[in-house]
């Protein structure tokens, strides 16, 4: 191939020659880059993105209804984390999740709160067959929580309506500040359910349970209006230490019969 000739040695004609055709490249490149801009879409570029790193996941995909965005990790027990975020025209959709490796729980006959890793998961061994099981520490209801299968997760989901949640939250009293808290039962302790105080929306009853049983409450006795209506208490009561007031006078106690 011969040696292009250099500009210093060209004569007129070979001048403009060049000059033209440098031209013609210009003007060809100029309409390429234009073309670019005006066809430039999804097509152009793929439809997933994978990144890979120390055992870290992160996935980026188009699907036919919008965008996900995943990312996974495994730790050295076996263990598996993942968040994803879902996006399309309808809701956006939010989910944490961790597949549990149940070989490497701590088999133990000590109650998991007892003196437990919150770090690591446990087999309780009990007689007692409700409380037997597997347990995980919660950061959020800052108690140790059973779980049944190998996965828990946590999904928050926004759509035009309102928003859906699954999972465990705790809410900072300052962030309530008006409207209505409803709801079918209240359990004061997130595991044991046998020996608790709870709030009963199926019954009407502020409840005291102990070993599975209800041994005292406290029942509005018109379900439909607190006004007007009378307050019922069940079980036995002990006002020895109390101080009771009718009206103006105060009673060191209750008699019986009063």
């Amino acid at each position: 191939m011969s040696q292009a000739k250099a500009i210093e040695d060209m004569n007129f004609k070979e001048l403009r020659q060049e000059v033209r055709r440098l031209s013609d490249k210009l003007a060809r490149m100029e309409r390429g880059y234009a073309d670019t801009l005006e066809n430039l879409d999804d097509d152009n570029f793929s439809a997933q993105t994978l990144k890979e790193k120390e055992k870290i996941k992160t996935d980026i995909r188009h699907t036919k209804e919008g965008l996900e965005i995943v990312t996974k990790e495994v730790y050295p027990d076996g263990t598996e984390a993942e968040s994803a975020i879902e996006i399309n025209a309808n809701h956006i959709a939010t989910k944490v999740s961790k597949t549990l490796n149940f070989g490497e729980a701590i088999r133990d006959t000590v109650r998991p709160n007892r003196g437990g890793d919150p770090d690591k998961l446990y087999f309780w061994e009990t007689d007692d067959e409700d409380d037997k099981g597997y347990y995980y520490y919660s950061d959020v209801s800052e108690a140790w929580v059973k779980v049944d299968g190998t996965s828990i997760y946590s999904a928050f989901i926004q759509t035009v309506d309102g928003f859906k949640l699954h999972g465990n939250v705790r809410i900072s009293g300052d962030l309530i500040t008006e409207g209505t808290i409803k709801g079918i039962v209240i359990q004061t302790h997130p595991t044991n359910y046998n020996d608790c105080v709870r709030l009963n929306g199926k019954t009407n009853r502020l409840e005291v349970v102990y070993g599975g049983s209800v041994v005292g409450y406290w029942e509005l006795a018109d379900a439909g209006s607190a006004i007007g209506g009378h307050i019922f208490a069940n079980g036995t009561w002990d006002f020895t230490n109390a101080t009771v007031k009718f009206n103006s006078s105060k009673v060191s106690g209750l008699q019986e019969g009063v």
